[in-house]
Formats: structure tokens, sequence, C-alpha cells
């Protein structure tokens, strides 16, 4: 009978050991749960009805956000306040892009007249006239040193960009012998004035679409540029990059499609190496007219039939809400507004779900 005792001890401690195992095995096989966001949206309190004017435009500066829209109007938000005000350029004025300093923002006019307009402290001033009526303006960005570059459709067979080095206060056309020649068709989109990013110490980006949907870089805020080729397919006119966002220099997210198609497929690239090499994105597609980095590795990309999200910087996304707007930022990684068309503004806030 004494033998029995070890035999039962030996027993004991391999059914142990392999208990342990099992649950090594299963803790390892499962995943860690991923600290999503839900997105809250809500409205702007006693904001009146603009019924027919489409918004756009949309840029945040700590606690003050600029939109602008299709009739002219300007909307100024203040996050703390909950207040806003309103003003009217006129109705001939089609803002799709505006951008915020600490003194002034400027307004981006697409098209008849194409201007950029400043405002300060209620004092208007255009700083930039497109004379050829066959002028259309897609987007703006800054640095963070007041640097910036604007860009249209190609004009006369030549792009058309022009950089600023005073908060947009004087503009100078890129000289056409550092710019590569558009292709047949060539075209930028002014869906929310989001297809051109400054991504770092003088690296910027902007998306076109045409027969191939290519990404023009600069490296020297400007100066001189090249260009990049990507997978996103090129299906019929109207498709291309409707906007991008970037970490920093090297992580970037584009994202487009065609307009008149929003469940398309294929919308969606990314970049790891500062857009030597664009992926296409897994996930949910469809058309999307602006794309923002919210912090990390997470970016929020949203169009007409949706919103979306990525938390692997657009390796994969995942649907967000049924809501679409034309244009999303956020001031802080957490509030912030959505716009779209007969006048769509919302306030949004994103919060922490545990899955």
């Amino acid at each position: 009978m004494n033998f029995i005792k070890p035999v039962l001890v030996f027993v004991a401690m391999l059914l142990l050991s392999a208990c342990n195992d099992i649950s090594k095995s299963k803790s390892s096989s499962e995943k860690p749960k991923q600290n999503t966001l839900q997105l809250t949206i809500s409205e702007i309190p006693n904001l009146p009805s603009f019924e027919g004017e489409h918004f756009r435009g949309l840029n945040i500066l700590g606690d003050k956000v600029v939109i602008s829209g299709s009739k002219g109007s300007v909307i100024y938000y203040f996050f703390s306040k909950n207040e806003f005000t309103i003003d009217s350029l006129g109705t001939h004025l089609h803002f799709r892009d505006a951008h915020a300093f600490e003194n002034h923002h400027l307004l981006m006019s697409i098209q008849n007249p194409a201007q950029i307009i400043k405002e300060t402290n209620g004092t208007k001033e255009v700083v930039l006239n497109m004379d050829d009526t066959l002028s259309f303006l897609d987007g703006m960005d800054f640095w963070e040193n007041g640097s910036g570059i604007l860009f249209g459709d190609p004009l006369l067979g030549k792009h058309l960009i022009y950089t600023s080095k005073d908060e947009g206060n004087s503009w100078e056309r890129v000289e056409l012998d550092s710019l590569i020649i558009p292709l047949e068709n060539e075209g930028g989109f002014a869906a929310s004035g989001t297809s051109i990013v400054c991504a770092g110490n003088g690296v910027g980006y902007i998306g076109f679409g045409a027969e191939e949907v290519r990404v023009l870089k600069t490296s020297d805020f400007g100066k001189s540029w090249m260009v990049q080729k990507t997978p996103m397919p090129k299906n019929q006119t109207g498709t291309g990059i409707y906007a991008m966002a970037f970490k920093d220099e090297l992580n970037g997210v584009a994202v487009g499609g065609n307009w008149e198609f929003p469940d398309g497929d294929s919308s969606k690239i990314f970049t790891k190496d500062g857009g030597v090499t664009w992926q296409l994105s897994k996930g949910v597609q469809g058309y999307r007219s602006c794309v923002t980095h919210i912090k990390d590795d997470v970016y929020i990309a949203t169009g007409t039939n949706g919103t979306d999200i990525s938390y692997d910087n657009g390796v994969s996304w995942s649907f967000l809400d049924s809501i679409g707007f034309n244009a999303i930022q956020f001031a802080d990684g957490i509030n912030g507004i959505g716009v779209g068309n007969n006048g769509l503004i919302k306030l949004l806030k994103l919060q922490s779900r545990n899955e």
C-alpha cells in the first residue's frame, strides 16, 4: 500500500500540468479586448435651418470651429460656450474649404469667382483671385510654421498649385517646370477640401483621379513635386481620391471612390512609407469624402451613406454609424463637428466602450 501514495501524487501532478497547459493555450488564443469607440451625435441648440445649402468647408482650431457653405454662409462655433455666430458673404460664393489661424481665417470659393478670402475680426479681404474663369479650386492646407499649399484642377494642361509662406496672406504659383504633366482628364475633388494635406516638416500630399488615381508629394514645402501611383481603381469619371489624412510624414490614409456610386468598392488605401507604396484597405468600403486622424492608429472616414473607423492605421475598417457627412473633424480626439448637405451640422462626441 505504500506505493499507492506516490503514484497518486504523480498522477495529480500530471493532471495539474495538463490543466495549466490547457489554460495557457486558451489564454494565448484569446484576443485581448479592444478599447473601441462609439459616436454620439447631437444638435447645436437654436441653430437655424440652412435648407438647400451644402456645407463642406470645416476647420477646427482649439475651441473655435469655422464652417462654410455653398451659398456663402459662414458659421463660427465655440465648444466651450456652446455658442455660434453666422455671417453671409453672398450667395455667389461657393465655399468648399476653410482654415483657421489665431488671428484670422481663410475661406476658399471654388469657381466663378475662384477666390481665397481672408477674414479678420469682421473685415474681409480677397488675398487670391483667379482671373481665368475656368479656374476650379479643390483644397488648401498649412504646416505649423504658417506655410501652406493650395491646389485646383489642372488648367490649360498644367497643374494648378500655389504656395504661401505667411498663413495665406499672399500666394505664389508653383513654377510649372517643377510639376509633372497632368494625365488626360486628371483632376481633384473639392468634396471637403481635404484631398490635400500638410503632413510634417515640408512634406505634403495631394490626391487626384483620372485614368490612374495618383498622388503628388512634396518634401520641400511645395517647391518641387513627385508622383506616386496608387491601387485605387479608376472606373469612371468622378472616381479618385477625395480626402487624405496623415498621422505623421510616413503613415497616412486616402479615401474616395465615386460620389455617384456611394456603394462602390476599393475606396480606401493606406501607406506606411510616405507613399512609396500604397495598399488597398480591407473591411467597409463605399464612397467617402473625408477622413481624419483621431489619435494613435485611429482614423475616421465619412461619406454620404455612412461613417467608418479604423484602429490600425487604415489597414482595415469597420462601420461606426449610419449617418454620413461631407466633412468631419475633431478638436481633441473627443469633441467634433460633422457637416453635410441641406444644412446638416451636428455635434459629435467619441466615447470609449470595451468589447
